[in-house]
């Protein structure tokens, strides 16, 4: 099997792949049709994309079910990818109207690990993120779900999702191994995790940060708005330069920075994750990955 995306990281004993193909537009995007799944995951890890994520939540939670059923009809593929699912946002309905609130009671949490193995037909997942921040559960709670989780053999690592740096180290000093992930928003035009903390925070605790929406809901792509059509120019005068995509000149601009970072590809089309995959190759100089920021609109002294 061919193989783009290569250099795995190893995280507690979780290799995720240099790339993440995301889950969330799957029911949407496949029209509900298993072999459309199935090209899906052969074309992602044709590319060396083995990492898959997902929530309960995507699309209605469809999006496991359709993984799943697709996983269901070739097993032996379980053993060379990494499922990641989220789980802690629920939908509850108040005056007849659907709204959202969180939820990582230990419970819950068990409850929709459940759920979500027998939606993605397998014994255990890789990694088990934490979707939001849960304000009105104390961490012990949800260290005890992580415990039983483990030692059932349920879910081999822990990590999160959108959380602050103080929000981790709360939930960090409370378990006994060590978090794996904190999946945020990261891209050339959403890059306040640069200044905030949050990447200086994963390289000093060791672990990974996935970054979800990394060509800004394709918004980077299409320059569409006035606030990003500097930077869509700047990109595309180097994209030109080295003769590549768009989107590998966006995604590579992540791979460049000294962390381990993990851009998820929410894209079923092949051509699009071909372009994903290209950006493990791309070195830019560093004036052009300067001049990307630039535009952007960060301000140099």
């Amino acid at each position: 099997m061919a193989s783009h995306a290569t250099g795995s990281l190893t995280l507690d004993r979780i290799s995720l792949s240099p790339l993440a193909a995301g889950c969330w537009r799957l029911a949407k995007q496949s029209a509900g049709q298993l072999t459309s799944v199935r090209s899906f995951i052969e074309s992602s890890l044709s590319l060396g994309i083995t990492t898959f994520d997902h929530a309960d939540i995507y699309g209605g939670g469809e999006a496991e079910k359709l993984f799943g059923a697709a996983l269901g009809q070739q097993p032996s593929l379980r053993e060379h990818i990494q499922l990641v699912t989220k789980c802690g946002i629920s939908t509850i309905k108040t005056h007849g109207k659907e709204s959202l609130h969180l939820n990582t009671s230990k419970n819950h949490i068990i409850s929709r690990v459940d759920s979500s193995l027998r939606a993605l037909q397998t014994d255990y997942l890789d990694v088990l993120l934490l979707h939001r921040p849960d304000y009105l559960t104390p961490v012990e709670e949800v260290a005890e779900a992580f415990s039983d989780l483990r030692s059932l053999g349920k879910v081999r690592a822990f990590g999160v999702s959108n959380f602050s740096t103080w929000q981790y180290d709360e939930l960090q000093s409370v378990l006994p191994s060590k978090l794996v992930t904190n999946q945020i928003e990261l891209s050339v035009a959403k890059h306040a995790a640069l200044v905030d903390g949050r990447l200086a925070h994963s390289r000093k605790n060791g672990f990974a940060v996935m970054a979800w929406s990394p060509l800004s809901g394709g918004a980077l792509l299409r320059g569409s708005t006035a606030n990003l059509q500097d930077l869509h120019s700047a990109m595309r005068r180097i994209a030109s330069r080295y003769d590549v995509a768009l989107a590998t000149v966006a995604i590579a601009w992540l791979l460049q920075l000294p962390y381990r970072i993990v851009p998820i590809l929410g894209t079923l089309d092949p051509e699009k994750l071909k372009q994903g995959a290209a950006a493990v190759k791309l070195k830019m100089d560093r004036t052009d990955w300067y001049a990307i920021l630039a535009a952007a609109g960060t301000q140099f002294a």
